[in-house]
């Protein structure tokens, strides 16, 4: 395998590319995270997607909210096929996304049902986030399966709020299965094939 999602270029809704705070950012979550699935399968971790063209790309006027629809059709116009997949188990997401990190799979979570120390910031609406793989961690000096992922909510380095995670978090099965599966919809937008 060329790349592992784990290693792929963290995206920022508050970054440059992302329009401006009046505009666009807050709203930017779903587009970040397309632009990470799409660097990633490009092979990019410099020159890398621009957030708001992206979104201009599909039609969609700046500062509204995007669909998984929406945000299947960005990595699909960049080349990408994927597909808004309806899950019903945490089984099945495992199976789609696997250990090694070369299929990584954007998610809508309501964040108030993840404990502050998981997400790190104080939104509590809804949100897309990019899983990167499955993984085992410490918590509370047990070890417990999760899932790696990135969450777009954060500033680049000297921003206004920089990710002391460095754009990598974690989140057990348990917490976002509550967060996600048992939230309806349980929807991802999921690339066609792994990357080679």
């Amino acid at each position: 395998m060329a790349d592992n999602a784990r290693n792929s270029q963290p995206r920022f809704q508050f970054e440059p590319s992302s329009g401006s705070l009046q505009f666009s950012q807050t709203n930017n979550c779903g587009p970040t995270g397309a632009a990470q699935q799409i660097d990633y399968y490009l092979g990019r971790k410099t020159s890398l997607t621009a957030i708001e063209p992206l979104r201009a790309a599909i039609g969609k006027d700046r500062g509204t909210p995007t669909s998984a629809w929406d945000q299947m059709n960005m990595l699909i116009a960049k080349g990408i096929p994927a597909s808004v997949i309806s899950f019903t188990s945490m089984q099945q997401l495992n199976r789609l996304l696997g250990w090694n990190g070369d299929r990584p799979i954007g998610i809508g979570i309501m964040m108030s049902r993840l404990k502050p120390s998981t997400r790190g910031h104080s939104f509590l609406g809804w949100h897309r986030v990019t899983l990167l793989k499955r993984a085992r961690r410490l918590v509370n000096g047990r070890r417990r399966l999760g899932y790696l992922y990135t969450d777009p909510n954060f500033s680049p380095p000297g921003g206004h709020r920089p990710d002391p995670k460095k754009g990598h978090r974690f989140v057990t099965q348990t917490e976002l299965k509550y967060a996600w599966l048992e939230n309806p919809a349980a929807l991802g937008i999921v690339p066609n094939r792994r990357k080679r």
